[in-house]
């Protein structure tokens, strides 16, 4: 991608967007910021929907567009697997897959991004134009490790035909290397993806802050209980989580004014 820096070409890119979770946003406004920065005449359009107003106030795009791209993973309010709710709605994905492809036009593009949105990869490959995907790990891999397998093998292999018509897939720093060695020569390994910003805020005293953040399912909150309380040095502690959004009890802000010292 390199080769645009200091070349004056009209460009138009699709970024497709994940409907889970909010990685797929952060890491896109990244790639986007550079691209833009070694093209500044590329013109971009960003393709999500259950996440829309996030993209739009940090990933920068000419358009959006609130189309939902399919994939979702249905969880417990325990963050388990929701086996019965995932059956349901990947019984009929291929068919709904199809009916997606049939409204999705690309001809206006020259390459599209897929931040994992397997049609993307189908779209191009019809076009004829470049498709790169970007992920920690394909939800093709991801759901063959449920067990029971609560997905059709048909949709997994339907999965899999469709991010091999992608020209390269990009795997950031902890990508299971059974994802990596399944896609040979179209994968290749890519250091940490972060934002060149300039001009960070830098911290005006000597204390050293610590950020951590549990994933959406909340599954590593009992760990991060039981670890926190073994600093004796912290001397300032401030934690929340999402139960505390909602006015519902947390253990945590309890337990953190036994910790906070001012």
């Amino acid at each position: 991608m390199t080769s645009f820096e200091g070349r004056n070409i009209d460009l138009r890119t699709k970024v497709y967007l994940s409907d889970e979770g909010f990685g797929h946003i952060v890491r896109q406004s990244a790639i986007v910021e550079e691209l833009q920065r070694l093209q500044p005449n590329l013109k971009l359009h960003v393709q999500t929907h259950k996440h829309l107003e996030m993209a739009r106030k940090i990933l920068p795009a000419e358009k959006y567009l609130d189309v939902y791209n399919n994939i979702s993973w249905h969880k417990t309010k325990m963050g388990e697997p929701d086996h019965q709710a995932i059956e349901v709605h990947y019984k009929d994905y291929i068919q709904r897959s199809e009916k997606y492809l049939e409204n999705e036009s690309l001809d206006s593009y020259d390459f599209v991004l897929s931040d994992f949105v397997y049609e993307a990869f189908l779209a191009a490959k019809d076009r004829d134009i470049p498709a790169f995907g970007v992920a920690h790990f394909t939800w093709d891999w991801f759901f063959s490790k449920l067990y029971p397998p609560l997905i059709e093998t048909s949709v997994l292999k339907y999965f899999l035909n469709a991010s091999n018509q992608a020209s390269k897939l990009y795997f950031p720093p902890f990508s299971p290397n059974e994802i990596i060695r399944y896609y040979g020569f179209k994968a290749v390994e890519v250091p940490l993806i972060v934002r060149r910003k300039e001009g960070k805020k830098k911290i005006s005293d000597s204390r050293f802050k610590v950020l951590i953040i549990d994933s959406g399912a909340s599954v590593l909150r009992s760990s991060i209980e039981k670890a926190y309380t073994q600093f004796e040095q912290l001397d300032d502690l401030s934690l929340m989580h999402g139960a505390e959004r909602t006015g519902s009890s947390s253990v945590l802000s309890n337990q953190e004014n036994q910790h906070r010292t001012h």
